[in-house]
């Protein structure tokens, strides 16, 4: 028989407002980047790189989610996202 026991309940709120001050951030420096002239094509690139960085936020939530810790008559199975450290 196995158990799943979640561990990313707790961790979800402060990922979720990491994740909104990242949109915040993002916006920020797009207005910061547009008043001081920056031209199309870099001003892109920093918002692309900012959207991968909300993006990989939200991918690490999902993948705590995903993947809890397995109690089973095997042994324990620790997981950390996709880490996993097995013991007898």
């Amino acid at each position: 028989m196995r158990h799943a026991i979640g561990y990313s309940g707790e961790q979800t709120p402060m990922m979720a407002a990491l994740s909104f001050v990242l949109v915040l951030e993002t916006a920020a420096v797009d207005l910061l980047l547009r008043r001081f002239g920056l031209p199309d094509v870099p001003r892109l690139a920093i918002l692309v790189l900012d959207g991968s960085s909300v993006l990989g936020v939200l991918v690490v939530m999902i993948v705590r989610a995903r993947h809890p810790h397995v109690v089973s008559q095997d042994g324990l199975r620790l997981r950390y996202g996709p880490f996993v450290i097995e013991s007898a």
